[in-house]
C-alpha cells in the first residue's frame, strides 16, 4: 500500500448531519446503533473506497498496454511511411540528418491521468513489465504534494418525524456518537414528535445555534428559560404546539423576552419594534398568568362536563 503524501494544511468543514428521521421511534432506546453509524466511519469507508478507485483505475490503463509484448511493433500504416519518408528527405536536403534507429527496442509509452484529492497529473512512464508499470505509478502518487488535508465533522441531528414523548438519554447518545457535541452540534431537529416539554439535555448543547421542536405537545411555557443557557441559539421553531395558543397574541414577545438572543422564531425574523416592546415584558409573570387561565378553563369544561352528565342521568331516571 502506498504512503500517504504529507499534507501542509488541514481544513475542517461540516459532514453530513445524523439523521434518525421517519424511523417511528418511540423511545431513543429503540435505535441500534452500531459503529458503522457513525460519520467517521462512513468518512473512512469512502476515502477507502475513493483511494482504490483511484489505484484500480491507475493500474488497469497500464494493464491495457500490457497485453501485448513490449518489444512487439505493429506495422505501421501508410500515412506514418509518407509522413516518415518526408522527415528523412528534409532532413537530407538540410545537411542535419540524424540516424532514425536506436539500438535499444521500441517501448510502448502510455500518457494516463490519474486523480487524487481533487488533483489532475498526467504520467509517462515506459511499460516494460508489469512490476516497472506499478513502481512508476506508485512513485508519481508518492512525488504528488497534497497540500490541502480535509476533514469532515458533523454539526446536525436529525430525530424529527418520530413518535418520541421524552429524551431522558438524548446526551448520552450524542456523546456516544459525536466527540464534542457540546461544541460541535449546531443545529438539533426534533419537529413532529410528541415532546411535552423542551428536553432538558437540549441546554447542555452550549454551542447550538438552530433548534427545531415545531408540530409537538409543549404546552409548558415554563420549558423555554432551561434555553436560557444556550447563549449561541440564534433560530428557535416553536409553532403548532399548545404553548402558541396558550400565549396568544403575546406569543412571538413572550419567547423573544424570555430569550433575547433569538434572531427568527418560527422562520420568521424579528424587527426592532417586537424587541424594544419584549424588553418591557416580563416573560415569567405572563407565562404564570397564561398557565392560571388555562387551569381555570380546565376546571371550567370539567364543571360543564358533570353538570351534562347529570342532566343525562335525570332525564333516564
Amino acid at each position: 500500500m502506498p504512503t500517504p503524501a504529507p499534507h501542509r494544511y488541514t481544513v475542517s468543514v461540516p459532514g453530513p448531519p445524523l439523521d434518525f428521521s421517519f424511523r417511528n421511534l418511540s423511545s431513543l432506546s429503540d435505535l441500534n446503533i452500531d459503529s458503522s453509524a457513525r460519520p467517521e466511519a462512513a468518512d473512512a469507508a469512502l476515502q477507502q473506497q475513493q483511494q482504490q478507485q483511484q489505484e484500480g483505475g491507475a493500474l488497469s490503463a497500464g494493464a491495457a498496454l500490457l497485453l501485448e509484448p513490449a518489444d512487439a511493433v505493429s506495422p505501421p500504416s501508410a500515412a506514418a511511411v509518407a509522413a516518415a519518408a518526408a522527415t528523412a528527405a528534409a532532413a537530407a536536403a538540410s545537411g542535419k540528418a540524424r540516424r532514425s534507429v536506436s539500438s535499444s527496442p521500441v517501448v510502448r509509452k502510455s500518457v494516463c491521468l490519474t486523480r487524487s484529492d481533487r488533483v489532475v497529473s498526467v504520467c509517462c512512464f515506459g511499460l516494460k513489465s508489469s512490476k516497472e508499470a506499478a513502481a512508476a505509478a506508485e512513485k508519481s502518487r508518492s512525488t504528488q504534494q497534497q497540500k490541502v488535508l480535509v476533514k469532515r465533522h458533523t454539526t446536525a441531528a436529525r430525530f424529527n418525524n418520530n413518535l418520541l414523548q421524552e429524551a431522558p438519554g438524548l446526551g448520552l447518545l450524542l456523546r456516544g456518537l459525536l466527540q464534542q457535541p457540546q461544541q460541535q452540534l449546531l443545529w438539533l431537529d426534533l419537529s413532529f414528535n410528541c415532546f411535552k416539554a423542551i428536553p432538558a439535555a437540549v441546554a447542555q448543547l452550549h454551542a447550538l445555534v438552530c433548534l427545531y421542536i415545531h408540530c409537538n405537545q409543549v404546552l409548558h411555557g415554563s420549558s423555554l428559560f432551561f434555553l436560557r443557557q444556550n447563549k449561541s441559539l440564534k433560530f428557535l421553531t416553536l409553532m403548532a404546539n399548545p404553548v402558541e395558543l396558550l400565549l396568544g397574541k403575546q406569543y412571538r414577545l413572550t419567547v423573544l423576552a424570555a430569550l433575547p438572543s433569538l434572531k427568527a422564531l418560527d422562520f420568521s425574523p424579528f424587527s426592532a419594534d417586537e424587541r424594544s416592546a419584549a424588553s418591557r415584558l416580563n416573560p415569567e409573570l405572563i407565562i404564570k398568568r397564561a398557565a392560571k387561565q388555562q387551569q381555570q378553563q380546565q376546571q371550567q369544561q370539567q364543571q360543564q362536563q358533570q353538570q351534562l352528565q347529570q342532566q343525562q342521568r335525570k332525564e333516564r331516571q
